[in-house]
């Protein structure tokens, strides 16, 4: 399906794990693979399905298991690399409110179920992790 819009947040490793099984499940319930990955300072984590067309993007060796890829997201969500995304999404902003905040992820895509990059969908991409502000009002 080209037009699939995924978005979703959350604060937990589970919660990371099963977006990611949700996210990587096709319409014939079978898993898709992911073949590398790249930060971008503006999307934070790319998950890419094809890395032939772009050397600036990690190759995993083989595909990578949807557990596989929660571990080194959730270790990146709590580097320093992370800690330095600026997050710009109005609805990822830490937000003073009548409640509490708590740091999480997204995990999103754009225009054709990929990733906008520089302005471009590159459509060897699958989708996007990134802080992201949880808010908890009263």
């Amino acid at each position: 399906m080209d037009n699939r819009q995924f978005n979703v947040k959350g604060r937990s490793e589970l919660q990371l794990l099963k977006t990611l099984e949700c996210l990587l499940t096709d319409d014939y319930d079978a898993i898709k693979k992911v073949w590398g990955w790249k930060f971008d300072e503006t999307k934070g984590i790319v998950l890419y399905w094809l890395t032939s067309n772009d050397s600036t993007v990690n190759q995993f060796m083989g595909a990578a298991s949807v557990k596989t890829l929660t571990t080194m997201i959730w270790d990146w969500l709590h580097s320093e690399e992370a800690k330095s995304f600026k997050i710009t999404e109005d609805w990822d902003l830490d937000c003073d409110q009548d409640g509490s905040n708590y740091l999480g992820f997204r995990v999103y895509n754009d225009k054709w179920s990929c990733v906008e990059l520089g302005g471009n969908i590159n459509h060897y991409t699958i989708a996007a992790i990134a802080p992201a502000w949880c808010w908890y009002g009263k």
